[in-house]
């Protein structure tokens, strides 16, 4: 039986407080990040040599909480750790959808000040009614300014937009 993994994750997350699921969630992250880049720890937890019990232990023994523990252990025994990915991804919509908080994605040309932060976080929440939880990167070609992605939209703010929307308009006047 082929079931889908959103529903998977569904069943797993639903009887979770907001604080375990949260700590789940940053564990899915972190041993997700653990696989895409320790070839030990990937060799252990995804070898068929090691046992389904080995794998438990040495979760736990890491500090991977009974939660995630269970299930890593389903992944492991229905073949699944190739989706670990789209499993943090489906992990963290849930916990987003379930608790009212919405995502939003920045670029900026410089890494943002604590100050500025809170600051975007506060104008953020204010205008949509719900907590965020924000991302950042940095790119400095924007040159300044702000992009941000926020519930499938961009809002492109930054000094290298403007510049490429001028400059269209001056290329329509011509």
């Amino acid at each position: 039986m082929n079931i889908p993994l959103a529903t998977i994750i569904s069943a797993w997350a639903e009887p979770l407080s907001k604080v375990a699921l949260q700590k789940a969630v940053m564990q899915l992250q972190v041993l997700a990040q653990s696989l895409a880049h320790d070839s030990a720890i990937r060799a252990a937890l995804v070898a068929p040599t090691t046992s389904s019990d080995d794998k438990e232990r040495l979760l736990s023994k890491s500090g991977f909480s009974t939660v995630v523990t269970q299930l890593v252990s389903y992944l492991d025994q229905h073949g699944l750790w190739h989706k670990i990915a789209q499993v943090v991804r489906l992990s963290e919509q849930f916990y987003q959808h379930n608790h009212g908080i919405i995502p939003a994605h920045v670029t900026s040309a410089v890494v943002l000040t604590s100050k500025e932060r809170v600051a975007l976080l506060k104008h953020l929440s204010s205008k949509l009614k719900r907590d965020i939880e924000l991302t950042e990167a940095v790119e400095p070609s924007i040159i300044g300014g702000l992009i941000m992605d926020v519930q499938g939209q961009r809002h492109d703010h930054s000094v290298q937009g403007k510049l490429n929307r001028f400059a269209r308009s001056v290329t329509l006047l011509a």
